[in-house]
């Protein structure tokens, strides 16, 4: 039992792709009764459960990687040992197709090095052949560079001048014939020496004693020559001759293993047979019995897995929904912070432009954030705390130790709710008009706009807007 064991693991498997089906194929085993072959993806997840009569088993895939086991069948259609699980990648089979240059034009010395074709459905396991009508040069090495280049390398011993077709075939059939593509010439110096074989009657005539005297050497040479290419081929007949006995008695090992193995098998599964026979309601039952639980469990199994994956999901998209939230949240505070930091700065800077000329040129906008951002430091009263000297429980001391501030305090008048304080205003900046403030002619034009002033009011006011506009 251990030798048929040792047997089924070293099955050759390999996958290839051919309309839209996968072609799984192992080597047969003698006396199986079919095979039963499991198919499952990289998490285990089980695909395929068949039984199939022949070593090969079509499957729809995509294109991935999964694994397989296969194990044969006894009489009665029950999996006897099982393969370990091997690796698989589903691909896609297409021809060869190779760009220019598609012909190659090389001389002996040149053959000798790698040659490299370009082009595409490039794969691993393609095979080339280079052949002519009356001989084959073999491809001692092959390997994918890219999936745009392969890289061959051909026996230096088979080199020969001719030209020969240039074959790639890709699995399933999938082959591309390049006629004629490869042409195989002598070497330069060969081909110089073959074209002036009378180059040596160039010399001058007073040499020509000493070429004679040179010919029974170059015969004798010749000679020896001959011979050793004759030891040659007869030292390569040899060591041809025994690896012919040599794969001949491999064959014979082989086929008489085969045998045993055979026999071996047959008895096995006759006494298996009448084991059988004699428990066959018994284990018939427990089979489906054990069939079922497995079922049931894996569907218990699935459900749990797709549950946890599902709530893993769910999961992952909460923290994500989450870590954006809590991002953008902190990045608001960022924001807010840095503009609030920048509107004080700046608003820091104005401050200090209120005892300078420049506070003529503010608008009325501007004016007022500063005047706001000052903040109050006496209850009693709304002035701003630079216009507030001292302050007491029942009145304050007015800063007016400047024009500057005096423009400021009036100006504040004309925001004021106290008629008497507007119409003071209003006249203060009729007579103070130079230079134009523009801050406060643009609340006292706001305020024209009003509905709410009476006839006296409005008539003041605009007295003093024209007042600015003739001074200025």
């Amino acid at each position: 039992m251990k030798k048929f064991i040792y047997l089924l693991i070293l099955l050759p498997f390999f996958l290839m792709e051919a309309n839209d089906k996968g072609i799984i194929e192992w080597k047969a085993v003698d006396g199986a009764n079919g095979y039963r072959i499991e198919v499952r993806d990289t998490n285990k997840k089980l695909l395929v459960a068949e039984n199939t009569k022949t070593n090969k088993y079509y499957i729809k895939t995509p294109m991935g990687s999964y694994e397989f086991r296969v194990s044969p069948l006894n009489v009665f259609e029950k999996p006897t040992v099982w393969s370990y699980w091997k690796a698989i990648r589903v691909i896609v089979s297409k021809s060869p197709e190779v760009t220019p240059p598609k012909t190659f034009s090389l001389s002996i010395s040149e053959a000798k090095k790698p040659i490299l074709l370009k082009g595409k459905n490039f794969l691993e396991t393609m095979k080339v052949r280079i052949l002519s009508k009356n001989s084959e040069i073999k491809v001692v090495e092959s390997k994918l560079i890219d999936s745009n280049t392969y890289k061959i390398k051909l026996n230096e011993k088979d080199l020969n001048v001719g030209t020969y077709d240039i074959s790639l075939e890709n699995p399933n059939d999938k082959k591309t014939v390049l006629k004629n593509a490869l042409t195989l010439k002598e070497d330069a110096k060969t081909a110089d020496k073959k074209d002036d074989p009378k180059s040596i009657d160039k010399k001058d005539s007073s040499n020509s004693k000493n070429i004679d005297n040179t010919k029974p050497n170059n015969e004798q040479q010749e000679k020896e020559r001959l011979a050793r290419e004759q030891a040659e081929k007869e030292k390569l007949a040899r060591e041809k001759a025994e690896k012919e006995r040599l794969a001949r008695d491999q064959a014979e090992k082989e086929r008489l293993e085969k045998e045993r193995l055979a026999r071996e098998q047959a008895e096995r599964e006759r006494l298996m047979k009448e084991q059988a026979e004699r428990d066959r309601l018994a284990k018939e039952q427990a089979e489906r019995e054990r069939i079922e639980r497995e079922r049931l469990e894996k569907e218990r199994l699935a459900r749990e897995q797709a549950e946890r994956e599902r709530m893993a999901r769910e999961q992952a998209e909460r923290e994500r929904i989450e870590r954006e939230r809590i991002a953008r949240e902190q990045a608001d505070k960022e924001r807010i912070e840095r503009e609030r930091i920048e509107k004080e700065n700046a608003l820091r800077a104005k401050l200090a432009l209120l005892d300078t000329d420049a506070i003529y040129s503010m608008s009325s906008v501007e004016l007022d954030e500063v005047i706001k951002f000052t903040g109050k430091t006496c209850g009693i009263t709304e002035l701003p705390a630079f216009l507030v000297d001292k302050c007491f429980n029942k009145h304050v001391e007015v800063n007016m130790r400047n024009k500057n501030k005096d423009l400021l305090f009036n100006y504040l008048k004309l925001k004021s709710d106290n008629y008497g304080s507007r119409i003071y205003a209003y006249k203060y900046f009729a007579k103070n008009c130079k230079p134009f403030f523009k801050a406060g002619s643009e609340t006292m034009q706001k305020r024209l706009e009003s509905k709410d002033l009476d006839s006296d009011e409005r008539s003041i006011l605009k007295t003093s807007i024209e007042n600015q506009k003739t001074c200025s």
